[in-house]
């Protein structure tokens, strides 16, 4: 299978995981399926390494972060905002 679809498996399951998400969240899966089809068309998926941060304190937030794999951990440093 992975032969005749390639890199597309790991995004077909991805784009499943992330429908699943969306229907599962409270606030998310009242948008209907149609809606909820546009939004996974433009979400992008993004390795991060660990450390890396994906918000910082006082940044004004525009994005969804749908961790497929691993964890996001909420980290408060010294002299970083």
């Amino acid at each position: 299978m992975n032969a005749i679809l390639g890199d597309k498996v790991q995004a077909i399951a991805f784009r499943n995981l992330q429908r699943w998400a969306f229907e599962k969240n409270p606030t998310l899966g009242k948008l209907t399926k149609i809606q909820i089809e546009k939004v996974l068309d433009e979400l992008k998926i993004s390795k991060k390494d660990k450390g890396q941060f994906i918000f910082r304190k006082d940044e004004k937030c525009s994005k969804i972060v749908i961790p497929i794999e691993g964890n996001l951990i909420y980290v408060i440093r010294p002299g970083i905002g």
